[in-house]
């Protein structure tokens, strides 16, 4: 019977062990949940040019958000109206010339957003039209 409680008591004495060092381990974890992230991975920067009348797809990258996405707006004299989806928008530079603030805001979490500034330019080169002059019968080119 001694033989049989020395045997319990080393079996309860490792049972607390093994409790004890996974209660040690489970308590240093982080337990936190990962933190939501919206970025654009096409415009790392923030920041992009384009002409008047040219149109820019921007897709906002999300993570920890389960699959929800990004809801979109847009700030300054260059915004035009936005064609949205929860993972890109659509730019047509159609307004005026200047800046607009593009703003992607995570669904799962309204507090994380991202920002890309857009720079609309006057497009100083025009396109050319080159014309191939052929002189009228008769006339002196």
């Amino acid at each position: 019977m001694i033989l049989a409680g020395r045997a319990t008591r080393r079996l309860v004495q490792r049972l607390l062990m093994s409790a004890c060092v996974v209660a040690g381990a489970v308590a240093q974890m982080d337990c936190r949940a990962a933190a939501v992230t919206v970025e654009f991975p096409d415009f790392p920067l923030g920041a992009v040019i384009v002409d008047l009348g040219q149109s820019l797809t921007i897709n906002a990258e999300t993570q920890n958000d389960g699959g929800k996405g990004v809801t979109w707006s847009c700030s300054g004299g260059a915004c035009t109206t936005l064609t949205t989806t929860p993972h890109w928008a659509a730019f047509h530079a159609s307004g005026i010339t200047g800046e607009a603030i593009v703003t992607a805001t995570s669904v799962q979490q309204p507090s994380v957003r991202a920002t890309v500034t857009v720079t609309v330019n006057l497009n100083l080169v025009p396109d050319m039209k080159c014309e191939l002059l052929v002189p009228h019968p008769g006339s002196s080119v």
